[in-house]
């Protein structure tokens, strides 16, 4: 629930707007992405999206805002599966699956969470991960297979190191990426992009750029600091 106001969330997106040069995606909340839609201009290099999606198209479903209603009012699609969507508020992976699903075929982009909740094995911690992600894609033919390779994001992020400047370590975690990616192309044939997301900022995201591995991050409170997004973005298009 950030920032607190409207105006607070236009100037975040102008800023970021004038500074990266990346493919970038800013999930929003509800209230905001209206205004904020409304500063991009059609050539866009900024996608936005929600935080959250209910999978149903329409119906007695009091709060909820459906993926038909995204794709009616121009917005790019939402995380889906977000830790604290799964652990705060109960949601599980039949939930998740649902949710992909609608998105998928509304052509909306997903950005799929996946992240093993303690401090772990390697091993214990993939098999955590590879178990998440089949049950939330689970009944793959109900999807549109073809299109998931543009239209599915995975942002892994381990849950213990969300919060409290904890992230795990850049090459374990290069290395689940990797896993996750060779997971993914030999069950469903897909090659898509893998971000890391869990405590990144300014300070630790040099690590991270080392590994090819990952293609990009999912940033949490540091989004919300001009000085953080500068020194992050500087940082992601120096190496680019």
């Amino acid at each position: 629930m950030n920032p607190e106001s409207p105006k607070e969330a236009i100037k975040l997106f102008d800023f970021i707007s004038k500074k990266t040069k990346s493919s970038t995606i800013i999930a929003l909340p509800y209230l905001y992405l209206k205004d904020v839609r409304s500063r991009q201009g059609g050539e866009s290099k900024i996608k936005t999206i929600a935080q959250n999606v209910f999978y149903a198209p329409s119906g007695a479903y009091t709060g909820e805002i459906s993926a038909l209603m995204l794709k009616k009012s121009n917005i790019g699609g939402s995380i889906v599966g977000h830790s604290e969507r799964r652990y705060i508020f109960k949601e599980d992976d039949n939930l998740i699956n649902k949710k992909i699903i609608s998105l998928t075929e509304n052509n909306l982009l997903a950005v799929l969470c996946v992240g093993e909740t303690k401090k772990t094995s390697h091993e214990e911690a993939l098999n955590f991960i590879k178990n998440q992600i089949k049950n939330d894609l689970s009944d793959i033919s109900k999807l549109k297979y073809k299109t998931l390779n543009t239209k599915l994001i995975i942002a892994y992020e381990p849950v213990w190191s969300i919060g409290g400047g904890k992230p795990t370590d850049a090459k374990r975690s290069a290395l689940i990426i990797k896993e996750i990616k060779s997971f993914i192309k030999e069950k469903y044939k897909l090659e898509i992009r893998v971000l890391y997301g869990g405590s990144v900022d300014c300070k630790n995201i040099s690590s991270f750029l080392e590994y090819k591995e990952i293609d990009g991050f999912l940033v949490g409170s540091a989004s919300l600091k001009k000085p953080e997004i500068s020194c992050i973005i500087n940082k992601v298009e120096k190496i680019k």
